[in-house]
């Protein structure tokens, strides 16, 4: 009896020794998948991580590009005003200039007309439209 009790005593302790053995490797293989996992997860995070920042940039340059256009729209504004005023500044000058050449023929028909009569005044009329010509044409 003592042999038997021996033998099922060693396959007992044979099989809880393989149990055992098994057990480790089960939790050696759960441990091994664990840490795949983390490192899965590690990598799919830094793929976000990666595309948010990516994603971040784009919108970055989408502004950029927005305010260069801006800057460009400004610009040219600021150029059609300057060119306004400019034309304002023009046809100010001109309408002074033709003040100053109607003042000048009004002398110069009064000064005939004491000298000589109506006759010149023909003449005279012809240069201030020679004068209004010649301002608008400058």
């Amino acid at each position: 009896m003592k042999t038997r009790r021996s033998i099922s005593s060693l396959s007992t302790e044979s099989r809880l020794s393989e149990v055992t053995s098994a057990e480790a490797s089960n939790s050696t293989r759960i441990d091994d998948e664990k840490k795949r996992m983390k490192e899965y997860k590690s990598v799919l995070e830094n793929d976000e991580t990666s595309e948010a920042k990516e994603r971040t940039l784009a919108i970055e340059e989408r502004k950029l590009v927005i305010r260069e256009q801006m800057a460009k729209v400004c610009f040219k504004i600021a150029n059609i005003e300057n060119e306004q005023e400019a034309r304002k500044e023009r046809t100010l000058a001109i309408e002074e200039r033709k003040l100053v050449i109607r003042e000048q023929t009004a002398k110069v028909r009064k000064e005939q007309e004491a000298r000589n009569g109506s006759s010149l005044n023909d003449n005279v009329n012809d240069v201030y439209q020679l004068f209004v010509f010649k301002m608008v044409v400058d």
